[in-house]
């Protein structure tokens, strides 16, 4: 491989820098070489603004009218003294709002043996979203009181739900209502 082929594939360079490795000194190509390898090191992520790292200030910036697919995996850590319940429950509303078709919700919870806190419980936005047609949601509950009213519903997936015998009865009516 010749010094410009080495010095274009480290820097993912297309071949546009031929002119200055010919008129460079051995010394200078070396150090081309060095500044290459540098960038390919740097944490871009941290450069980002503040806004699109974090999840609660870049949502509210959207300005498409629908989201056609939400998916949120989110591990739950209790001894880290945190609630994030409530951000949860901010960005499904979102999704709800932007009329979301698709969404998914996989929630997981590393749980110290004597704890017994309850298990993430759906926002009542969610229960009554006339646009959801597909939903896969894993390790949350529905609230007692909560009717559930998906009437676009064509797909539905749970795992490890917590629910009561009144949300059964309402899910088994909606997925009977998919065949009519």
């Amino acid at each position: 491989m010749s010094n410009q082929e080495q010095f274009s594939s480290n820097c993912g360079d297309n071949g546009n820098s031929e002119t200055l490795l010919i008129e460079n000194s051995p010394m200078k190509k070396v150090k081309n070489e060095i500044e290459c390898e540098d960038i390919d090191n740097i944490d871009r992520i941290s450069q980002l603004p503040e806004a699109l790292i974090i999840t609660d200030n870049v949502l509210p910036l959207l300005s498409c009218s629908t989201i056609k697919k939400f998916s949120l995996n989110f591990v739950f850590i209790y001894d880290d003294g945190v609630s994030y319940f409530l951000k949860i429950g901010k960005w499904l509303e979102f999704a709800v709002n932007k009329k979301v078709e698709d969404l998914r919700l996989n929630i997981r919870y590393i749980v110290d043996p004597t704890e017994h806190d309850q298990p993430y419980s759906l926002p009542e936005v969610l229960s009554n979203s006339s646009s959801i047609l597909k939903l896969n949601c894993e390790n949350c509950r529905i609230l007692e009181d909560c009717v559930l009213n998906w009437t676009s519903l064509r797909s539905l997936t749970l795992e490890n739900l917590f629910l009561r015998d009144e949300h059964i009865k309402q899910i088994m009516s909606i997925v009977l209502n998919w065949n009519l």
